[in-house]
């Protein structure tokens, strides 16, 4: 992540600088053979800060930056997996369905969205429910 943190920050002050050159918001910029749009970048950004605190235990915090990355771009499959994982471990199960639906709606071939469905609702004592989707998570790749 550290590396991921340094090419964020790279391309926001470029992002910076082009736009002091012109005087404008720049919609995307390049550097050698990688462009990046403003919306990416910040995607980026605010998806990196969510895993990073949610890593860190800080979920309230990772769910203001899921929140960030969700506006940005409300069909990133990742974003919603993970603002499930965080309201997962704040025992909001209930919303981390939520979530989590949203993320197999967008991508239902993720595995591990799958699991932790599971884990929710087993957290909310629905086992059978849970098993299809352990079930499943397997049946896509994910090994226990």
């Amino acid at each position: 992540m550290k590396e991921t943190r340094k090419s964020i920050d790279l391309f926001k002050n470029l992002l910076s600088r082009a736009d002091e050159k012109v005087g404008a918001p720049t919609q995307s910029i390049r550097a050698g053979n990688v462009e990046v749009s403003r919306n990416e970048l910040f995607l980026k950004d605010a998806g990196t800060m969510a895993y990073e605190y949610g890593q860190k235990g800080d979920h309230y915090n990772a769910l203001k930056w899921s929140d960030k990355a969700i506006q940005i771009d409300p069909n990133n499959a990742i974003t919603w997996y993970n603002k499930g994982v965080d309201l997962g471990s704040l025992n909001r199960y209930s919303e981390a369905i939520q979530c989590i639906n949203r993320a197999i709606q967008i991508n239902p071939n993720y595995a591990l969205t799958w699991y932790n469905k599971g884990i929710s609702l087993g957290k909310l004592s629905r086992y059978d429910e849970a098993k299809q989707y352990f079930t499943k998570a397997r049946q896509l790749g994910y090994k226990t």
